[in-house]
């Protein structure tokens, strides 16, 4: 070997990178070889059991937020329509009564009269447009 005197610049160059890689490498493997000392399988297995539990738990609240919800919209989409119903329904009763109303009227003479002279008065008006138009 040569001595530290007898080499040239690029020979200690290269000679202090090779002592620099070296380090490094060296560093890398120990601080390796301390992490696989330090580790506990049995505790990391714990670990990732309690997050799959808990990622299992949040899911679960989530799907039961959700039904809650669905629940609750749909609930109000029957009570709207049960509303909406009702108010037909009255609609549909008031206009029972005045047609009920109506029909007693008809038998009526004088309701009877009335309707035959409305009636000779839209047919008037309708011919004298028609003789109106013709004029013209």
């Amino acid at each position: 070997m040569t001595t530290l005197a007898a080499m040239d610049g690029l020979q200690m160059i290269l000679m202090g990178l090779a002592l620099i890689v070296m380090g490094f490498v060296l560093r890398r493997s120990v601080r390796k070889s301390q992490r696989v000392r330090s580790r506990n399988p049995l505790r990391e297995a714990r670990e990732r059991i309690a997050n799959s539990e808990q990622s299992k738990a949040s899911a679960e609240r989530k799907v039961e937020v959700h039904l809650h919800d669905l629940g609750r919209e749909i609930e109000a989409r029957i009570q709207t329509r049960t509303t909406v119903l009702d108010q037909l329904l009255q609609e549909a009763a008031q206009k029972i009564e005045l047609m009920q109303e109506l029909l007693d009227r008809i038998d009526d003479p004088e309701v009877v009269k009335e309707i035959e002279s409305f009636k000779r008065k839209i047919l008037e008006f309708d011919n004298d447009n028609f003789d109106d138009r013709k004029a013209a």
